[in-house]
C-alpha cells in the first residue's frame, strides 16, 4: 500500500512541474518572415499576418536587439512591441499595445510577458502584478477578462 501511496504522488509530483514548466517559459505560436525576411516570433499565427521588424537581425535571420514590430492582420495594423528581440523572440522590458485597446507594459522571457508587469484593459481597467506567459496570476479589481483574452487580448 505504501509504495502505490509513493507511485501515485510521484506521478502527480511530476505532472505538476510539467504543468508549470509548460505555463512559465513558453508563449505558444510559430515564427513569421517580416517584408525584409527577418524571423520574428509571432503568438497569433494564422492565415492574413504580416509584419514589419524596424531593428537588426543576428547571423541566423532572427530578431535581434532594440526595434519595433508591427502586426497586421489582411494588411491592417493590430499590434505594436516596442523592445529588444533575442533569437526572434521578445525579450526584456517592452511593451506591447493593441490598436483595438489593450496594451502591456513587463518583462519578456522566451517570447512571453513573465514577472512583473502592468496589462491595462481598452476600458481603461488595470492590472498590475505578477504575471505568467501573459496571465496575470494576482488578484485584481475593475478588469474584466476572458480566461484566453491574455494571449491574444480582446479586451472588454
Amino acid at each position: 500500500m505504501d509504495g502505490i501511496k509513493a507511485l501515485i504522488k510521484g506521478v502527480l509530483l511530476t505532472v505538476l512541474a510539467l504543468c508549470i514548466f509548460m505555463e512559465t517559459g513558453y508563449a505558444a505560436g510559430e515564427y513569421l518572415q517580416t517584408d525584409k525576411g527577418i524571423k520574428v516570433w509571432n503568438l497569433d499565427p494564422g492565415p492574413g499576418i504580416s509584419g514589419v521588424w524596424n531593428g537588426s537581425a543576428d547571423a541566423s535571420g532572427f530578431a535581434a536587439g532594440e526595434g519595433t514590430l508591427k502586426l497586421f492582420k489582411n494588411g491592417n495594423l493590430y499590434v505594436v512591441y516596442e523592445g529588444r528581440m533575442l533569437r526572434g523572440k521578445l525579450d526584456g522590458n517592452g511593451k506591447i499595445e493593441y490598436t483595438k485597446g489593450g496594451k502591456y507594459e513587463c518583462s519578456f522571457v522566451n517570447g512571453a510577458c513573465t514577472g512583473k508587469g502592468i496589462l491595462i484593459f481598452a476600458n481603461g481597467s488595470r492590472y498590475e502584478g505578477d504575471l505568467v506567459n501573459f496571465e496575470p496570476s494576482g488578484v485584481f479589481s475593475q478588469a474584466k477578462i476572458r480566461k484566453k483574452s491574455c494571449k491574444n487580448p480582446k479586451f472588454i
